[in-house]
């Protein structure tokens, strides 16, 4: 097996974040590769200054009652429709991996990532001993970058179906985004029963308060479209991916009318958000703390972000 084919093995992204250095090599290799095809395509973008997190987006007051509505809006907008469904959310410490940017600017995206991760409450794997379970590549050529991806292994895309998959690609959006997640029983005792004996297999008891189960993200990859990130900044790109590799996130959500980061492809240049809002940030931190087995998460998570948002800033 060659390094590309070792790239693209299921077992690369997908396995418990199990990736030898000769895979993390061949996928930068890749990603290198596609980036030389057009290599003007980053050329105009600026450097970004980094910043310190706790300069975040703070949204302007509103009544407390029309600002309660819009925080609702804004989870239930972002969130999986399916509110039977329990939110994914990292178990697993996280261990980034990004390529296809200048070093510099691959190391300033790495460290904000890591950043987020943290501020979130999600667990980071330690720098030095992790293999990348995340990995977030830039490339003038997302769809091709994921077809070669995919030619080699078509079960990159997790549990999605070929046509859904074939639908992430040929829409043309400027972030990719994919994760494997496994469901896995709310009480942590695993699968109760004689697995060998018909009907024997069956998930913990749920009740209407909490769910069977829970679902664990395992990797994600996101892949970004470099051509329609000129302009942008390493923040702005860092910031992007770690809303949406951290959290599952709605790719058809409408967001323009929110105090987001997730609407950074969706507004000028000039008018873009420059990093993780108030909100976004309490979104994450509310995933991460709440219990992922509760049936109100979403109601908690809306009012950690009043919470966090409300307080008077020094």
């Amino acid at each position: 097996m060659d390094a590309t084919a070792r790239v693209l093995s299921r077992r690369a992204f997908w396995g418990s974040a199990r990736v030898s250095r000769g895979v993390v090599r061949a996928v930068r290799t890749l990603a290198v590769t596609l980036l030389l095809a057009c290599p003007s395509a980053l050329a105009a973008q600026p450097a970004a200054q980094p910043t310190p997190l706790e300069g975040l987006t703070v949204p302007g007051h509103a009544p407390p009652e029309a600002q309660r509505r819009q925080i609702d809006a804004y989870v239930h907008e972002i969130a999986p429709l399916r509110t039977d469904q329990p939110l994914a959310r990292w178990t697993d410490p996280i261990c980034p991996l990004v390529t296809g940017l200048p070093r510099g600017a691959a190391e300033e995206v790495l460290v904000r990532v890591s950043q987020v991760v943290q501020q979130a409450g999600a667990p980071l794997a330690p720098k030095a001993s992790c293999k990348p379970n995340f990995v977030i590549v830039v490339t003038p050529d997302p769809k091709g970058f994921a077809r070669a991806w995919q030619k080699h292994d078509p079960g990159i895309f997790g549990d999605r179906t070929l046509s859904s998959a074939d639908a992430l690609l040929a829409a043309g959006r400027p972030v990719i985004v994919w994760q494997n997640t496994s469901n896995d029983p709310s009480d942590g005792s695993g699968l109760t029963g004689d697995i060998t004996k018909p009907g024997e297999r069956h998930w913990a008891q749920g009740s209407h308060i909490f769910t069977e189960m829970v679902r664990h993200t395992r990797g994600a990859a996101v892949i970004v479209d470099a051509k329609q990130a000129v302009g942008l900044t390493t923040r702005q790109i860092a910031d992007y991916v770690s809303m949406t590799g951290l959290a599952e996130i709605r790719a058809d959500a409408s967001v323009e009318a929110f105090p987001t980061i997730l609407a950074l492809f969706k507004s000028e240049r000039a008018r873009a958000p420059r990093e993780l809002s108030a909100w976004d940030l309490a979104y994450l931190r509310g995933l991460y703390a709440t219990d992922p087995s509760d049936r109100t998460q979403r109601l908690k998570i809306s009012a950690e972000i009043e919470r966090e948002t409300s307080q008077p800033t020094s």
